[in-house]
């Protein structure tokens, strides 16, 4: 888990997560839904019909009132892109979206700032719109876009108040003190100032309460969700839209149970504090095994693991008993590759039937697993495998066809299963 410095949670992005296209959707449907009917529109009524204007150096003003007219023109057709972009069956990348998202926002705080040069600072929409737009955007969207955004504005108003303490004639947008020059100038600077450090503080704060929450999902997610959960799953958890209250359901899946043989000479040759090394650094290379070929772990039991194919991601029989005897295969593999300090094999044990799986437990405590017959007949199974073997039921074996030469086992009696079983092994 990453450690950010405290300063980082300030000023940078911590634990960012890219937002979904729906936001970005949201994002430009309002604008055009919401923001254009009450803020940009009554906005250019007031500028060009009731010319509710501060009154100012009229050079000036007429070259706010070119840029406001252009960055408004950039602005809508952003917004226009953007919903294309967003638009349902649509493919777009969260980095160009994100970027376009970025320039709208910067437009948006810009195109405010030359509004309230217009009609006045001490106006409080100006104000409003501005610290809304940060928020929303800090709250909803990648750090860059609210950095963005923030570090125009602050950028933009730092300039318009250089200006103005310079030229103060310029000004007129602060209200009269019929005194001298100089106190127009300390009015001038200590309303940017004012301004300026009321954004600053508000992004600031903003990201500091954003990237807590980033950091804490992050955590729970890598530490606590992925351990308990498969991908799937925790991606559901993250959308909030996990439930824990389905039924079980009856599904056709492959389970696997895989066991290391000679591990009772090995804890009594390592010891206990060798051995749990041992075991975890087994059971972490079989995990990384389990997730690359699409297996959802169910438990570890000792130094055996159970895993199961086909739920909570769906894939074809024939598919699951694929990719659950490769991952045997590997698994085999992988224990020959590693110097454990000790001679260890592997058996594997893989049965293919009907299964109930979903979440079985209580409000306290539940676990994501699969029950039935065909559990069973796989935990059997491996139990009766050949260390460096790999020991399936007819189902699988079936399943798998002619790609592995695969050799019929005489009948087994299997304890819970019943007698005269056949297995089909492989070696590895």
């Amino acid at each position: 888990m990453t450690q950010y410095a405290i300063w980082e949670q300030f000023f940078k992005g911590c634990a960012e997560r890219p937002s979904s296209i729906t936001l970005y959707r949201t994002w430009a449907l309002f604008h055009l839904i919401v923001g254009y009917p009450l803020v940009v529109v009554p906005a250019f009524y007031q500028v060009f019909i009731a010319e509710k204007l501060v009154p100012g150096f009229a050079a000036l003003m007429d070259v706010v009132q070119v840029i406001w007219v252009a960055l408004h023109f950039v602005l809508l057709t952003t917004i226009l892109l953007l919903a294309w972009l967003t638009r349902p069956g649509a493919h777009s990348s969260h980095r160009s979206l994100s970027n376009l998202t970025a320039l709208s926002a910067v437009c948006d705080l810009i195109t405010t700032l030359l509004f309230a040069l217009q009609v006045g600072f001490l106006n409080s929409a100006p104000h409003f719109v501005i610290f809304t737009i940060i928020v929303l955007t800090r709250i909803f969207y990648p750090y860059r876009v609210a950095a963005a955004g923030a570090l125009s504005v602050l950028t933009s108003l730092l300039g318009v108040t250089a200006i103005f303490i310079y030229r103060p004639e310029l000004a007129r947008v602060i209200p009269e003190t019929h005194v001298g020059m100089v106190t127009s100038r300390v009015e001038i600077f200590s309303t940017g100032l004012l301004l300026w450090s009321l954004i600053l503080v508000l992004f600031l704060g903003v990201n500091f309460i954003v990237n807590q929450r980033n950091i804490l999902q992050r955590y729970l997610t890598e530490q606590v969700l992925n351990r308990y959960l498969p991908p799937k799953l925790v991606e559901e958890a993250e959308q909030g839209s996990l439930s824990f209250d389905h039924e079980p359901e009856r599904k056709v899946l492959t389970v696997m149970f895989a066991d290391l043989v000679g591990f009772t000479a090995l804890s009594q040759k390592l010891g206990a504090d060798g051995v749990g090394k041992v075991i975890n650094r087994y059971l972490g290379e079989l995990s990384e095994i389990a997730h690359y070929h699409g297996g959802t772990i169910d438990k570890f039991v000792g130094d055996c693991i159970m895993v199961f194919f086909g739920a909570p991601d769906s894939m074809t029989p024939e598919a699951q008993a694929y990719r659950c005897v490769e991952m045997g295969r590997r698994i085999h593999e992988r224990v020959a590759e590693i110097d454990w300090g000790h001679p260890l094999d592997v058996r594997v044990g893989i049965a293919t039937g009907e299964v109930v799986v979903g979440h079985f437990g209580s409000a306290v405590r539940s676990d994501y697993t699969v029950i039935g017959p065909t559990v069973n007949l796989a935990a059997r199974l491996e139990t009766q495998c050949k260390p460096g073997f790999i020991l399936m039921n007819e189902n699988t074996a079936k399943l798998i066809g002619s790609t592995l030469p695969l050799r019929k086992t005489e009948p087994m009696t299997l304890k819970g299963v019943g007698e005269g079983i056949y297995g089909y092994e492989l070696e590895v």
